[in-house]
């Protein structure tokens, strides 16, 4: 039975410089897999998109190596997509370097992250043998095995992400500014949809109820009605003020004074 293949995924210098000291650090570690990179697995002459699709197919882990400045490249998001809807049983593992899951946004971060940390690499890692099927190996001797060649790979990632990142590797104050803009526009156009719908509702209500001769009070300006017209209820028409308008005004209707009656006499038989 072939071995269980682990699709290595990257993007821009510095995840591709991670993922190729990944694959020559895995193997050493979990014996039971393939390890398949396109930089360095691709045949030359090779029809590459073909082939980088049938691996992306039949792959058991993709893992997808995340920087600040790739994680919302097209190409990853889109091997990541392949790798996770081929079968429900492959499994989809971000990495991420220089960032938190919590720095994540957009289609890979539905996926459950690895963070760079030496405790988090090892129950990855274990992942993976998990999923060699037959080829997997005892925990405890992954373990023994991680613990001897991490010394190898962690200076050689430290080393890598010490390079220069680019200089859009985390958002200006200005496009963060602009994208808060965006969510309170949002937001105002979904607070004008509720008020057009709160005015059509009340139109509706005074159109029912007013022509039975039964005075309703005024619809006044409140602070979700602030520069919208004001309905009111004016001499048995329905009509809207002008925003600024005091519905309390004009038109209003004068409250009826009630006196006390004075009870009848006692008349005596």
């Amino acid at each position: 039975m072939p071995k269980a293949n682990v699709l290595l995924s990257w993007s821009k210098d510095r995840s591709r410089a991670i993922a190729e000291a990944f694959r020559d650090w895995l193997p050493d570690v979990v014996h039971g897999v393939n390890v398949w990179m396109s930089s360095s697995d691709l045949e030359k002459g090779s029809p590459w998109l073909r082939e980088l699709t049938d691996q992306l197919a039949s792959s058991a882990v993709g893992v997808v190596f995340v920087t600040p400045e790739n994680q919302h490249e097209p190409w990853l998001i889109y091997e990541a997509g392949v790798i996770s809807r081929a079968v429900p049983e492959r499994r989809c593992c971000p990495i991420l370097f220089g960032l938190r899951p919590t720095d994540v946004t957009g289609p890979l971060g539905q996926f459950q992250a690895t963070i760079w940390e030496k405790a988090d690499l090892l129950l990855l890692v274990k992942a993976i043998n998990a999923k060699a099927g037959e080829d997997a190996e005892d925990e405890a001797r992954v373990t023994r095995q991680f613990e001897r060649v991490w010394p190898e790979l962690q200076p050689k990632i430290d080393e890598i992400m010490r390079r220069a990142s680019p200089a859009a590797t985390r958002p200006s104050e200005r496009t963060l500014l602009e994208e808060l803009l965006e969510v309170v526009r949002g937001l105002r156009h979904s607070t004008d949809r509720h008020e057009e719908a709160l005015v059509k509702l009340g139109r509706e209500i005074l159109a029912q109820r007013a022509p039975g001769g039964l005075s309703l009070p005024n619809i006044v300006s409140t602070p979700w009605t602030l520069g919208k017209p004001v309905l009111s209820w004016v001499d048995g028409q329905l009509v809207e003020r002008p925003p600024g308008s005091d519905a309390l005004g004009q038109g209003r209707q004068p409250r009826r004074k009630f006196q006390r009656r004075k009870p009848p006499p006692d008349t005596k038989p």
